[in-house]
């Protein structure tokens, strides 16, 4: 019916050790919460980057879908270009080939990646200016 209890305390000649124990299970439970705090930081970082990602990625593909669409509606349109204008002028290909080469130079030429082969070379024909040497006093 009734209990009593009495101060539980270590003995004096332990109770140093007994201390020690506390503080090193107090340290340890605050590297096991430090660790939980990581673990969940990490996880929500991981998981804003997945998200990021996603919405990266889902921005890229609508980006490509969207540049598809605009150079296959190109192509139909010089298609429906082509055949109209392929009736009258049989060499319209040959234009539209040489038009595009065009493009394709320019870009080259732009990168740096062809450039004149001689600079003396002109519509004309080759373009050669010789010099006379100043004569040596």
């Amino acid at each position: 019916l009734s209990a009593s209890v009495t101060w539980l305390a270590p003995p004096d000649d332990v109770r140093p050790e007994f201390e020690r124990v506390a503080i090193a299970q107090a340290k340890i439970r605050t590297a096991e919460n430090d660790a939980n705090q990581d673990a969940e930081r990490m996880k929500r970082r991981s998981q804003a980057d997945a998200d990021a990602l996603r919405q990266q990625a889902v921005a890229y593909a609508e980006g490509r879908k969207r540049l598809a669409e605009s150079d296959a509606a190109a192509f139909l349109t010089r298609c429906e270009q082509y055949q109209r204008l392929s009736k009258d002028n049989p060499e319209i290909l040959t234009a539209i080939w040489w038009a595009e080469m065009g493009k394709v130079l320019a870009g080259l030429k732009a990168n740096g990646q062809v450039d004149v082969l001689d600079d003396r070379l002109s519509a004309d024909g080759l373009d050669i200016m010789q010099f006379a040497r100043p004569k040596k006093k």
